[in-house]
């Protein structure tokens, strides 16, 4: 993490809202197919911003299944940490939130260490929202 990233956020976090449902339907079908740069292209759209580039890398990473680089905009998928298609699907909300959340500026507290945590859990709670829904419509089933 870069500190610098975060202290020059400008805009406080005021939430977010999830995709319509037809949205989420049409992203969940292009994970499927491996189609991750074009769910991508498709959330960018829905909020607004410029699209992150999607890189898929073939290593094993030990530490993560993600990341995201705030100084080329791009979201590395680590595939051999994803084995699902709900996995790459977590990851790209993740590292999509992340990019979303610096497209937008958004400051999630004064210190940018706390803003980076807050960050992290938000990233969490928009994914986990998102497949909750996909539950909700019956296109997944909830683990314990």
């Amino acid at each position: 993490m870069k500190r610098e990233h975060f202290e020059g956020r400008k805009n406080p976090y005021t939430g977010f809202e999830i995709p319509n449902d037809l949205t989420l339907i049409e992203i969940k079908e292009m994970v499927k197919a491996d189609k991750l740069q074009e769910a991508c292209d498709l959330l960018a759209k829905v909020y607004g911003i410029k699209s992150a580039k999607i890189l898929i890398s073939i290593e094993k990473s030990p530490e993560s299944f993600l990341v995201y680089n705030f100084i080329d905009e791009e979201v590395i998928l680590y595939i051999e940490n994803l084995p699902s298609s709900v996995k790459k699907l977590y990851a790209l909300l993740l590292g999509f939130f992340e990019h979303l959340s610096a497209m937008k500026s958004w400051r999630f507290h004064d210190d940018p260490e706390l803003s980076h945590d807050k960050q992290r859990k938000e990233a969490v709670l928009f994914a986990t929202r998102i497949l909750d829904r996909y539950v909700a419509m019956g296109f997944l089933v909830k683990r314990e």
